[in-house]
C-alpha cells in the first residue's frame, strides 16, 4: 500500500485460529521521518503506534516487529490505521509464539521503475529490478481501483525491460501500475497520463 494518508484505514476480516500473544510484523518502507500507524483488533488498538522507520526509498523494506497483548480465537475485524503518511506498507503478518521472527535491515526488496512518466506517448516502458523469473500480470488501475488495462508477460531476467502499449486512449489522470506473478506479493507505482 502506498500514498498513505494520515486518518486513513484498511479494514480486513480475520481468523485468529489460537488465542495468545502475537508478534506483529510490519514490513514498511519510507524516506521520511517519524511516520507511524497503528494496529487495531475488534475497535482496540494492539499494537500502540507503530513508527515507520527511514530506510531510505520508498522501495527499501524493513520489518518492524511488536508484541500483542493476549489476543482471543475466532474471527474478528483488523483495522490497519494510517496516523500520518508518507510510508509504504508491503504487508503485516502475525507470528505466534515459537516461530522465527524476521527482524532483517533494510533490503533491495523487487521494484519497478516507469518511464516515461508522465507519459508522453502510446509507449509505457517497465523497467524491473531484482525480480524473479517467471510469468507476470501487468495491469492498470484507475485511482479509484477500476482495472484498466491488463497483460500478461514473461519475465526472463530479472532486471529486464519491458514496453506495453495499451490498446485504446486512456483519459488523463492518476494511476497504478502493477505487477504481479501467481500469489505473490504485487510491486506497484503510480503512473500519470497527462
Amino acid at each position: 500500500v502506498g500514498w498513505t494518508n494520515a486518518n486513513e484505514w484498511m479494514k480486513y476480516t480475520v481468523n485468529v485460529t489460537t488465542a495468545g500473544v502475537y508478534t506483529i510484523q510490519a514490513r514498511v518502507a519510507s524516506p521520511n521521518n517519524g511516520s507511524q500507524f497503528y494496529v487495531e483488533l475488534n475497535g482496540v488498538n494492539i499494537s500502540g503506534a507503530i513508527t515507520v522507520p527511514n530506510t531510505g526509498d520508498w522501495q527499501t523494506y524493513t520489518t518492524v516487529p511488536v508484541t500483542t497483548p493476549g489476543l482471543q480465537a475466532g474471527v474478528q475485524t483488523l483495522r490497519i490505521v494510517e496516523l500520518t503518511g508518507g510510508f509504504n506498507l508491503n504487508y503485516v503478518t502475525f507470528v505466534h509464539p515459537g516461530a522465527r521472527v524476521n527482524t532483517s535491515q533494510p533490503v533491495m526488496a523487487a521494484h519497478i521503475n516507469v518511464f516515461p512518466n508522465p507519459v508522453t506517448g502510446k509507449q509505457i516502458n517497465v523497467q524491473l529490478a531484482n525480480q524473479q523469473t517467471g510469468n507476470y500480470q501487468i495491469r492498470l488501475f484507475t485511482h479509484l481501483g477500476q482495472s484498466v488495462y491488463s497483460t500478461k508477460v514473461a519475465v526472463t531476467n530479472g532486471n529486464q525491460l519491458i514496453s506495453i502499449t495499451p490498446g485504446h486512449k486512456l483519459p488523463a489522470g492518476d494511476y497504478i501500475l502493477e505487477l504481479s506473478v501467481g500469489n505473490g506479493k504485487p510491486v506497484t507505482t503510480k503512473l500519470v497520463i497527462p
